[in-house]
């Protein structure tokens, strides 16, 4: 799905810039200084955001890799409903990438919606309305052995244009996913990137974040983290000048080259 980046951000982050920092790190210069009341908006809809009940992530065409330690278990389970898939491969031998989407609508066949065994109470939900389906607990039918891409969203590897980042190794940046609703609503407020400190204090100061996109965004960095430890080269964090680690929002303005 395609999103207009919201004028706000293509404002405020009007004079993006990446310069190379020490190593093949990419430094984004000239970021938004972050104040104390963006502060308050990110800890409101990052807490009230509970991803269990959105489920708009599994809506997205599935990449798997033949590296993916989870890909065998994961294709098994693919086989036996394989007429819900529309696969197509890319690729040759360990390189190889497979690519499904489903055949009817846009959800993935996997996700388990409202009174399935996943449901969780009532009261955990929020009152407002994130995604597709208000109050709709969303689970996963292959949890165990769902493809990294799964376990890293809305974290996600893009790479630069060759005009920015001709290396290839060193083009893989680390992006959030403007399709993601609570980051939608963060650059709706302004908000085109978070910092990877934010994201870890955030979660050690919440109470009962569990199933928030507090508590999924967090599990998601470390699992990005331990991706990166697994295969050196996969993707790398973006820094701003003080060397912190950011990580954009992937959406026209943001971060160019992408």
């Amino acid at each position: 799905m395609l999103l207009r980046t919201p004028r706000i951000v293509l404002e405020k982050y009007s004079k993006i810039a990446i310069k190379n920092g020490h190593g093949k790190a990419k430094v984004l210069t000239n970021l938004p200084k972050r104040t104390e009341e963006e502060r308050e908006v990110l800890r409101r809809v990052l807490s009230n955001a509970h991803c269990r009940a959105c489920g708009s992530c599994c809506n997205q065409k599935i990449h798997i890799s033949k590296k993916d330690p989870n890909f065998k278990a994961f294709m098994r389970e693919v086989s036996k409903r394989e007429k819900e898939f529309k696969l197509v491969t890319e690729g040759k031998n360990s390189k190889r990438v497979y690519s499904l989407e489903a055949r009817v609508g846009r959800d993935c066949p996997f996700l388990i919606g409202e009174g399935d065994p996943y449901s969780i109470p009532d009261e955990l939900l929020p009152e407002g309305r994130f995604g597709i389906s208000e109050k709709a607990p969303f689970g996963c039918g292959v949890y165990t052995c769902r493809p990294s891409i799964c376990t890293t969203y809305p974290i996600y590897v893009e790479y630069l244009s060759a005009s920015i980042e001709p290396d290839a190794d060193a083009a893989r940046v680390v992006l959030l996913a403007s399709e993601c609703d609570a980051l939608w609503e963060l650059m709706l407020n302004g908000i085109g990137h978070l910092e990877k400190s934010e994201i870890e204090s955030f979660r050690s100061d919440s109470q009962n974040s569990w199933g928030t996109m507090l508590y999924s965004l967090f599990d998601s960095l470390t699992e990005t983290q331990n991706r990166m430890r697994r295969a050196p080269g996969w993707g790398r964090f973006m820094e701003n000048p003080e060397g912190e680690v950011i990580i954009p929002v992937n959406a026209f303005g943001v971060v160019p080259g992408v």
